[in-house]
């Protein structure tokens, strides 16, 4: 499309270029240059990147709240996460692009995370349990009782994700949660950490595992 500004032309028209300057009409042809194919390092790093934001995306908000300021390598919590996942979280020895779920990092923090973690699944019901009350930190200054427990579920092929909050503390030693029926037969990735909203704190993901829903 073109325009005529104080008697001359600018735009495209006719398939050329007319650019006005101060006292003529400029043309020239339209560039023809046509960009060769994506290499395969580049198809490569995009693939990272639309599964990398098909991981974390919906988890933005529960990473902008929990990732500690500390932790940042890059300048959001977000970024950080993102920057994370795409250097640790693809298997390097794959010939093609797999997920390494026992690398990506759902928060980053300084409190202690619980020994003795563990994770059972009896049908749809799911059980986090933890040892606090013989825990030699505990009640320090990185290890409070009224730490607030987070548990992340990821069913990558459902393209589904639970976050289970449900107002469990670390005095309590277990988190428990029912899973949807329609999530029955699917595997699910786990990962479990404290946070600690008076003292701005959390503690490092960790991952629980892979495992099928029973039914």
């Amino acid at each position: 499309m073109a325009r005529i500004i104080k008697g001359l032309l600018s735009g495209t028209f006719a398939g050329m270029i007319f650019c006005a300057g101060k006292k003529r009409t400029f043309v020239r042809n339209p560039s023809r240059n046509v960009l060769p194919p994506p290499s395969a390092a580049q198809l490569l790093v995009r693939e990272k990147l639309r599964l990398t934001n098909q991981t974390l995306l919906p988890l933005r908000s529960l990473i902008d709240e929990t990732w500690e300021s500390r932790k940042y390598t890059k300048k959001t919590a977000f970024g950080s996460a993102f920057a994370s996942m795409m250097i640790n979280g693809f298997d390097r020895f794959s010939s093609g692009v797999e997920i390494d779920y026992q690398n990506i990092r759902i928060c980053r923090g300084t409190l202690n995370q619980a020994p003795g973690l563990r994770l059972d699944l009896n049908g749809t019901r799911l059980t986090v349990s933890w040892i606090n009350r013989g825990f030699h930190a505990r009640n320090t200054f990185f290890c409070r009782d009224e730490d607030e427990a987070i548990l992340v579920l990821l069913f990558p092929k459902a393209k589904v994700c639970l976050i289970c909050r449900n107002g469990e503390i670390r005095r309590d030693e277990q988190l428990k949660a029912d899973l949807p029926s329609p999530l029955v037969g699917q595997q699910m990735h786990a990962w479990f950490f404290f946070t600690n909203q008076g003292s701005k704190r959390s503690s490092n993901s960790e991952y629980l595992g892979e495992i099928a829903v029973g039914f």
